[in-house]
């Protein structure tokens, strides 16, 4: 696997942690809860991004070692 798609699953992964642990603050009525949330939908949204990339450029490299 490519780097960037190593990079993707771990913030991704990081990201549902970081939702669950907002979701355990805001029930315990945690100032921090909100921000924890927005941290965890940015890494989100940067490891969707990374999974894109990396998938098109995976994919990419899959096409030319098939074609060589």
């Amino acid at each position: 696997m490519t780097a960037l798609l190593w990079m993707a699953l771990v913030l991704v992964a990081l990201s549902m942690l970081l939702a669950v642990v907002s979701f355990a603050l805001d029930y315990w009525d945690a100032p921090v809860s909100g921000l924890t949330f927005m941290v965890a939908l940015v890494m989100l949204f940067i490891g969707g991004a990374c999974l894109f990339v990396g998938g098109i450029s995976g994919f990419f490299e899959l096409a030319q070692a098939h074609a060589s």
